[in-house]
């Protein structure tokens, strides 16, 4: 009984896993090489840059966050866009 339940959790946990599609598009590695060269040293100035890297990548600024980091100087620069579920 207690085997049975088990394999029943476990199934019920992966099924969760395999719940969220995940997209990753691969870019030239000549763009990230000169992502880098303009990465400015100024925490103020890199959140700015996240933000406009976002926009002219095609996020809506009304789309794009900055969450702090607990224990972090730099915050997260995210965009959120929403899914077709």
């Amino acid at each position: 009984m207690f085997r049975r339940s088990s394999l029943a959790v476990l199934f019920a946990l992966s099924g969760a896993c395999f719940a969220d599609n995940v997209t990753y598009l691969r870019i030239d590695s000549s763009i990230v090489q000169q992502r880098l060269e303009k990465a400015p040293q100024v925490a103020d100035d890199r959140v700015r840059a996240l933000g406009q890297m976002f926009a002219k990548a095609g996020c809506p600024a009304a789309q794009v966050q900055v969450q702090p980091v607990p224990e972090q100087s730099l915050p997260n620069v995210l965009c959120t866009l929403p899914g077709s579920e």
